[in-house]
Parts: structure tokens; sequence; C-alpha cells
């Protein structure tokens, strides 16, 4: 042992009490350079008495933490019974009790205190030239020992007490530890596009050409204002030869026609004339809960037109698209006779779409609006913790007039998910050369 440090004894209301012993800088607070705390057999005891008494169990909680920190330290494969605890700090466990003349020094060897002090008699007894110190907060402790020559000293204000949570943040804890679990238990779903065999939100692409000659939103203006200027010169010759009302109904109908017929010439104009790209998309359950009744509503830009791969090389689908039915009045025969021509009667090209689209409980998609080709949709009944789900690739049939990138926005849901989740994809458009580099 040395003689040149301080030999600290701490009672055990200081080590339920106060900061835990291995967590203070102790040759700070006490102005020693080097601190050897020393754990008397009486405390060792009373602490053990603590770990086993149910009456309170926040004490009973702390008392099992320093005694485990306590074992720790002094159960190790070493033979030395001096152990570090930190930088300047160690530790020594007195394991007998004191052997003294009670009754000269006035003490009783029933009382936990008294024993304390007899330790401290007798570790100074065996090296005079030890410098002693005793730690407590307990007043008629430091009295007792200053009677036995012993510097005692009040451990408040130079190190911080130990505050026992309340009930209520105890409750608290209870409530965020239940909250961080079901936060845990949520499926947590990642999605983008598959590149490279990697999952990605930004994906880049060679500035695609346009076929030759695509029809312009002049020429798509032009045909409608045309059909529309034909509704009109019907509804004129047709004003005081049929009931107002007939008139008013053909006039709707036109006007629906012009607005499906102008949206059908942009689609088209996309799917024949526009850029071509093919994506690939992933989605992985990172979370630690399974995922069920998944749907990801994918979004490309306005006049796209969006298909399978297979739809492509197979044509099922990708030919689907329907000129909507010209309306005709349904008093035009009665009027032929008067100079007008019956209307061309537009056949309605059968669509054909996936034979996916029977519900079943495997995995789906791509799924098509056939009413915006811009949307497709997949499904899947159930994603497990750390599954992916590769899904079939899409060809996507961009405006012609888009340049430098554009936007896939999406949509997740699934039961277990607190809300859907909304986010976007990115793709850039450069040239070959810039790409190679």
């Amino acid at each position: 042992m040395q003689s040149n440090q301080l030999y600290c004894f701490l009672d055990a209301n200081t080590f339920i009490h106060f900061q835990t012993f291995d967590e203070v800088d102790w040759p700070s607070v006490l102005s020693e350079p080097k601190v050897c705390l020393v754990l008397a057999p009486c405390v060792t005891s009373e602490l053990s008495k603590f770990k086993d008494n149910q009456s309170n169990a926040k004490r009973q909680k702390r008392v099992r933490t320093l005694l485990s920190k306590l074992s720790h330290l002094l159960e190790g494969p070493g033979t030395d019974p001096v152990v570090g605890v930190r930088r300047g700090v160690t530790l020594l466990a007195i394991p007998k009790e004191p052997k003294v003349d009670w009754l000269s020094l006035g003490l009783d060897p029933m009382i936990a205190d008294d024993r304390l002090i007899a330790s401290i008699y007798e570790f100074r007894a065996h090296d005079a030239t030890r410098t002693l110190l005793l730690l407590t907060n307990d007043f008629p402790l430091r009295l007792k020992a200053k009677e036995q020559g012993i510097p005692a000293r009040d451990p408040e204000g130079a190190i911080e007490q130990y505050t026992f949570p309340s009930e209520e943040e105890n409750e608290r804890r209870k409530l965020r530890k239940e909250l961080e679990d079901f936060k845990s238990r949520v499926p947590k779903l990642v999605f983008g596009f598959l590149e490279n065999n990697e999952t990605t939100g930004l994906v880049q692409r060679v500035v695609g050409q346009a076929s030759d000659n695509w029809i312009t939103d002049k020429q798509i203006q032009y045909k409608v204002d045309c059909d529309r200027a034909g509704f009109e010169a019907i509804i004129q010759k047709s004003a005081g030869q049929v009931r107002e009302e007939d008139i008013e109904a053909f006039r709707d109908k036109c006007k629906y026609y012009l607005e499906e017929l102008e949206e059908f010439l942009v689609k088209l104009r996309a799917r024949d004339w526009g850029q071509r790209y093919q994506f690939g998309f992933r989605l992985k359950n990172d979370g630690s809960e399974m995922a069920t009744g998944i749907e990801i509503d994918i979004t490309f830009p306005d006049e796209s037109f969006v298909v399978s791969v297979s739809d492509v090389e197979g044509y099922n689908g990708f030919r689907s698209m329907e000129l909507p039915s010209k309306p005709e009045p349904k008093w035009l025969q009665s009027l032929i006779p008067l100079g007008y021509t019956r209307m061309h009667d537009f056949s309605m090209v059968p669509s054909i779409l996936p034979s996916n689209l029977m519900r079943q409980p495997v995995p789906r998609g791509p799924l098509y609006d056939v009413e915006n080709r811009a949307h497709v949709t997949y499904e899947h009944p159930k994603l497990r913790p750390k599954e992916d789900w590769r899904m079939e690739s899409v060809v996507a049939f961009i405006s012609p007039y888009v340049e430098g990138g554009f936007i896939v926005e999406y949509t997740i849901r699934a039961d277990g998910l607190p809300a859907p989740v909304n986010s976007q994809l990115n793709v850039h458009l450069q040239g070959e050369e810039a790409l190679s580099k």
C-alpha cells in the first residue's frame, strides 16, 4: 500500500445517496493527487441488507447497481486487493471485521456506525503514516469520528446527490419505454429505384430521342377545335327543330368528349413519340414488424404513358388506348333529309388489360389506371422484416417536351403504418458523354 495517498472511507449513506463512486473525480473533489476508496466490512453488510429489502424498491434497485459495480471490480482475475477505478482512484475492500478493545474505545460492536469507526481505527493502527478521511452525510457519525481523532467530511456540496426518481418520473419512463417499444415494432418500408442492385432515390438516364414529326400542342388543339366547330354547326342547324333540353344534353356530351379527346391525344403523343425510359423498383421492410396490405401508388409526370416491360414486349396493354367515342345526337336520323350526313361511328378497340387485375393474395403490379396512364400501382399482401420485394420493371414514355429530368412521386400505404408515406424519386437526364465520365 502507498503512503503518499489519501485513504477515504465511505459509509453506506454516501454510497447510496450521492453520485456513484466510479463517476466522481475524487482527486479534484478531495484535492489529493491519489485517492484510495476504502470499503469497510460493515458497509458491505449494510448494502447487502438493503439489496434484499423489498420495502423500498427504489433503494433496492440503486443498491443492486452499486454492488454489481463493486463486484465487477473486486472479484476480477487479479490477486492485488487494491484495484483501479479510474485515473488517480483505486478501491480497497477490508474483508474482516475489526478486532479492537470495544470497551476502551467506547464503541458498541452491535452498532454499524461504531463498527465503521473501529475499522478505520484498526486500519490506522497498522500504519500511522496513512492519511485518512471519513466521508459521511451522517452528523452523529462525524462526531464519533472526531472523538477518535479521525478526520471526517460531509460530501454534500462536494459531490452530486443522487435523486431517486419520483412515481411520476417512473411512470413517464415507463410510458417512454412503451412508446419506444411500439415504434420499434412498426414496419419501416424503404422504397426506391432498383439500380445496379442498389436502392436509390436518384437515377440518371441518357437524354432520350423523341420520334420525328411528333404531334405538337398546336396540332392537338387544332383537332379539338375542328371537332368543336362541327358540334356547334349541328347545334345551330338543329335550333328550332329539336327540343332545347335535348340540345343541352348533347352540348354537355360534346364538352366531355372534347376534354377526353385532348387527353387522349396527349397520351398518344407520349406513347408513340415520347422519350422511352426503363425503371425498376424495390421495397424493403427495415422494421421489426411485418407489413401487410401494402399498396404503392407511383405517378410519373403529366402526359406520361407507363407500361410494364412485359407489356411492351408483348404489346399486352401497350396498344389498349381507346379513342373517345364521338357523341352523336339522337335526333340526327330525323334530320338526314335536311342535308345532314351521319357522323362517323368510331369503333371501340377492345381494351386489353393485364391479367393480374383479378384480386389475389400475391404480389401484383404494375396495375394500370386506364384513365391516367401516368399512374401505376403495386400491391403486396405481406412483407416480413428484412425482406425486400423487387418489382417488375416499367417503361415510361415521357413527353418530348420534358428536359433535364423529372420527378416520380409515390405514396405507400400499409397496415401498421401510422400514416401514408409520401415522397418522391428523381430522374436526371444527361447526354451520353456526361454519363460516361
